[in-house]
Order: structure tokens, then sequence, then C-alpha cells
């Protein structure tokens, strides 16, 4: 893995300008590189389809916290949750959001990702509908600032059936013990009994955002694990993929793809 000699360099999601539509365009574009696309995009995309599909993990309600504003991994969740909700804390990805939901001119194109995830499920004639079910299916996309009690201040959000994390709290939190006390809080909004779906970069310390290079926690498989287990989770299954890919645009050893049931 390749580290970064100086972190204090490193740019933060949060604090700095941070382009959504350059960090899409160059790890989940259909431009992207093609060893890049398959570890960004559709190995995420082939494993949700594997969680999913057994029928296990279902129910009403969905809170997402992407990445930035990657939003077609949420296409495999709707057939199992017809009320979503998106969290994002960067004020310029939840405008790309919003462009996305509502059709916007100037909205940014995830149509490939969708022929992808369609195809996953047999039905790639159908993804222009399946897209157009996710727009309907995102019932609210809110500001998330964990620096509040409440995240999402002045909104109080209902506990639901489903959480999933997408690489996201890997971006905004500075060291483990903020991101303790983030998955706790962000666990506040699950019922008990319900699933978290994790996907999480381990070891890794930076991605490239055009020409600038943005902070990106460590952490391990041994950290998560207990992290869980201290919140009060019951790990289903985690399967850990080595990283193939050489392309020097992020730097981490594995992605972590875990399931785990609240007590």
């Amino acid at each position: 893995m390749e580290s970064s000699s100086n972190p204090s360099s490193l740019k933060h999601y949060l604090m700095e300008e941070f382009d959504p539509r350059i960090f899409s365009d160059t790890y989940c574009s259909h431009t992207s590189h093609k060893e890049l696309l398959e570890e960004t995009t559709l190995l995420p995309l082939r494993q949700l389809h594997k969680l999913l599909s057994p029928g296990r993990i279902t129910g009403e309600t969905l809170i997402c916290i992407p990445v930035a504003s990657i939003i077609f991994p949420l296409i495999p969740f709707l057939e199992f949750f017809n009320d979503i909700t998106v969290l994002e804390c960067n004020d310029v990805c939840i405008k790309e959001l919003e462009k996305w939901r509502n059709s916007h001119d100037e909205a940014y194109d995830w149509s490939h990702a969708s022929k992808i995830s369609a195809e996953l499920k047999g039905k790639g004639d159908e993804w222009k509908i399946r897209e157009e079910q996710l727009k309907i299916s995102i019932k609210r996309i809110l500001k998330c600032d964990f620096t509040k009690e409440n995240p999402t201040d002045p909104v109080t959000l209902h506990k639901v059936d489903c959480l999933y994390v997408n690489c996201s709290l890997e971006t905004i939190c500075k060291d483990q013990d903020e991101y303790f006390s983030c998955l706790k809080k962000i666990s506040e909004w699950l019922k008990p009994g319900g699933h978290l779906i994790l996907m999480a970069v381990l070891n890794g310390s930076f991605y490239m955002v055009g020409e600038h290079r943005f902070h990106l926690l460590t952490l391990d498989e041994e950290f998560i694990r207990k992290a869980l287990r201290d919140i009060g989770y019951v790990t289903e299954t985690i399967e850990v993929v080595e990283r193939k890919l050489k392309y020097e645009a992020a730097s981490y050893d594995h992605l972590a793809f875990i399931t785990a049931v609240k007590q």
C-alpha cells in the first residue's frame, strides 16, 4: 500500500473544496480506469446483490450514508425498501444528489451503473425504470452534521429497518475515536433487530480528487469488529476482498463488506 509521507498536508472532505463530479469521474464513471471501475462499481454492486438476494434483510425504511454523491449502490435495495433517506455531510454533494433525484438537465449520468445493476438481476432492459423507481423511493435528502447531538437537526428521524453506510465515515472522521462516535450516533436510528450493511476501506490513507490528495482514515478488520460489538451489534457476515488494483488514485489494502444485527 502506498502511504502519504505528510498526513498533515491532506485535504479533508468536510473542510476543503471537494468536487463530487471529479470524484465520480475518477472512481465510478464509464470512462474510469477499467480495473478501478471493477473495484469501485462492479464489486460493490455484486456484493450488495449477493447480500440482499436471500431476502433476509428487508423492511420498509432505509437510511443510506453514501460517499460523496455516489447514489447507484441504492438500486439493489429497491425490491426491499420503499422509503429511503439519504444523509450527506457536504453541501456540494447534497446539491448533486438533488439534481439527480429531480432529473435536472445538469444531473450526473449514472446510467452505466444502473444498467450494470439491472443486468445483475437479469433485467437489463429495465434499467431506466429501476432508476426512476429509486428517485421515487428516495423520500428525503438531508444534511448530516455529526458534531451535533442530533446530526440531522432540526429534523428528527424515526428509527428504520436498515442502515447502509458506504465508505463514508473513513472520509469524514479524523481518528478512530471519532469513527466510533459517528457509528454509535448512526446506530441510534436503527430499530432493534434491524440490519446494518457496512462497506469499509481497510488500511487506507488517502484518495485523489483531481490533483488533490484527501484524508482517508486508517481502519482494520479487528477495530471494526470490536466497534460493532461494543455498540451492540452481532456481526452476521463479513467478507474482506483484497485490493488487486495498482492504480494510484487511492491507497488502501482491502474492502470489507459487513452485515450486522442490532441487539
